[in-house]
């Protein structure tokens, strides 16, 4: 193998899940929606495999320093997503939902999207549950 060269057993292994995943949803479709995150989360994965793997210093200092400008600036203001998207103040023993939103932010765009993306699933799937339960 080439230096770097994505690692053809990563990629071979990510794909593999995803086709699972695939068969998987085909054979439940109850579970699509949190399968269908799944394979996306998939996809950032290998995204982010390849390109560690063909420049790793500098994209891991990268990652390292936007996690890091993340985690002051969300804890400067105070953004929490997750205490936001639950629709409540959590106890001050939920820092790591703070320190969570902070990593994701520094982590730019495409991951604090998938991260809203996953908080509205699951408020759609709460609500569902909620109105399902509170049925005639």
């Amino acid at each position: 193998m080439l230096k770097g060269q994505p690692s053809p057993t990563s990629s071979q292994s990510i794909v593999q899940l995803q086709v699972g995943l695939t068969r998987i949803q085909a054979d439940v479709p109850a579970l699509k929606p949190d399968l269908n995150a799944g394979i996306a989360a998939l996809d950032g994965l290998s995204g982010i495999l390849d390109s560690i793997l063909t420049n790793p210093g500098r994209k891991i200092m990268s990652l390292f320093g936007g996690a890091l400008i993340g985690l002051g600036v969300v804890g400067w203001l105070g953004l929490d997503l997750i205490s936001a998207a639950l629709g409540h103040k959590p106890p001050a023993s939920w820092d790591w939902a703070l320190a969570i939103t902070g990593i994701v932010v520094g982590l730019g765009s495409n991951p604090t999207h998938e991260l809203i993306n996953a908080i509205l699933a699951y408020q759609q799937q709460a609500q569902s549950t909620s109105a399902a339960s509170s049925g005639p």
